[in-house]
């Protein structure tokens, strides 16, 4: 049976749209809301502006306005910092740039109400200005990284399916992400608290084990559905991560597969250093692509198994980094609300889950799928459970669904086209 194992690492690394018409001063009416907004939001605080463009910071097209309090007077200035492709692969994002929910209001509409749906992606800069206070240092969230720090990475997306319309499930941090990845809902919940998803309901792999399907989820320290209820009912539900490259090796995993990451540095039982491979600011990116190249490879190595999975990759949610893509619409998992969603930051109107999160990366490898693939399909991390549900659950399918989100998802098993399966491997 297929094989769907979703990565859900905490890192996004930033795609960068390379837009052909430079930015200027006063041209567009969202600057000059933007601009007016600012002025009087000085003016009450009795201190000018100043507007000014800064040519020094321009390496690509695709922008972000940061702001700078002169250091003599009360200017402020409003500059522009360009899309980089020259993030390294580590060491550069210290502190962890804001993925909260409020901190995704600031980078997505530039204000924590959410305010002025459909504007561009014009925040970053200011969200992460507020955590460092220093504008240079800020201008580093429009970094992005080129194919020579992500290989592994870039190869599979170019080989196999890149989806260039997948978003976060939920405006915010990992752990909502992460329900909905496992559940379809968060509860009502935007926040990191492990506690407050101690009452998530059915989950995928009950789902999944009531119709006699096998369904595990690897982990190498540590995993969010340790909390859910229905799942710390039967433990067997979770294997440690060397078994998941073991049963590759035998052909025996089960039809699905959860993978989580390494979340922090460890010692394995030799003494030797474990480095962190959630690709989480501001851990060494290399241990990310490792980690993909090492479950690409133990899946690939059984011909059986490669011919008869889907593997899919992609992210929790965005990280705090750029993304041009302005975040669609979409249905309530369950009617819950998030009655507090500015968690005590910032004050933000009770949200409705009708809003999906900032894009984030995503990569399905199949061998019957053509090299070069774009999928074009809005996602968000509910639809790998749609497509489990498609895969096992046959008829029934339709209405087996775990809440109204991933009853109404798009599913990506359409991408498989190929009759027979590729046989070559581009990850060396």
């Amino acid at each position: 049976m297929p094989v769907v194992p979703g990565f859900r690492f905490d890192l996004f690394i930033s795609y960068a749209h390379l837009d052909d018409t430079p930015w200027q001063p006063g041209a567009d009416a969202w600057v000059t809301e933007f601009v007016n907004s600012l002025r009087d939001y000085l003016k009450r605080a009795e201190r000018s502006v100043q507007e000014c463009f800064d040519p020094k910071i321009h390496t690509g097209n695709d922008f972000n306005l940061a702001i700078r309090e002169a250091i003599y007077g009360s200017a402020v200035l409003l500059t522009q910092a360009r899309v980089s492709p020259n993030a390294p692969r580590q060491g550069e994002f210290n502190p962890d740039p804001g993925h909260s929910f409020p901190d995704v209001n600031i980078q997505v509409f530039s204000n924590f109400e959410g305010a002025n749906r459909g504007e561009p992606t014009m925040g970053l800069v200011k969200s992460y200005q507020s955590h460092t206070q220093q504008l240079t240092a800020a201008h580093k969230i429009m970094k992005c990284m080129g194919k020579a720090v992500i290989p592994v990475l870039s190869t599979l997306a170019k080989q196999y399916a890149v989806c260039d319309r997948w978003f976060s499930s939920v405006p915010g941090p990992s752990f909502p992400n992460r329900s909905f990845a496992q559940a379809a809902t968060s509860i009502g919940r935007v926040d990191n608290s492990v506690i407050g998803y101690s009452a998530i309901p059915k989950t995928i792999y009950e789902l999944l084990d009531e119709n006699g399907i096998t369904a595990r989820i690897y982990c190498s320290d540590s995993a969010m559905a340790f909390t859910f209820p229905g799942l710390q009912q039967k433990p067997t539900f979770f294997e440690k991560f060397d078994r998941f490259l073991e049963s590759c090796k035998k052909g025996h995993l089960p039809a699905y597969a959860f993978l989580e990451p390494r979340y922090s540095d460890q010692l394995a039982e030799n003494g030797a250093p474990l480095a962190a491979n959630d690709e989480h600011a501001d851990h060494d990116i290399a241990a990310g692509e490792q980690l993909i190249h090492d479950v690409h490879q133990a899946i690939r190595s059984n011909k059986e198994l490669w011919e008869s999975s889907i593997l899919v990759i992609t992210y929790s949610q965005h990280g705090g980094f750029y993304d041009h893509a302005v975040p669609p619409d979409t249905v309530s998992p369950d009617g819950l609300l998030a009655d507090d969603p500015g968690q005590s930051v910032a004050k933000a109107p009770p949200f409705d889950f009708k809003r999906l999160g900032v894009r984030v990366p995503a990569v399905i490898i199949s061998p019957y799928i053509e090299p070069g693939t774009i999928d074009h399909s809005v996602y968000d991390h509910t639809s790998v459970i749609a497509t489990a549900r498609k895969l096992f659950l046959g008829k029934s399918a339709a209405t087996g669904y775990l809440t109204q989100r991933d009853g109404l998802a798009d599913t990506f098993d359409y991408l498989l086209t190929r009759a027979t399966p590729r046989t070559d491997n581009p990850i060396p």
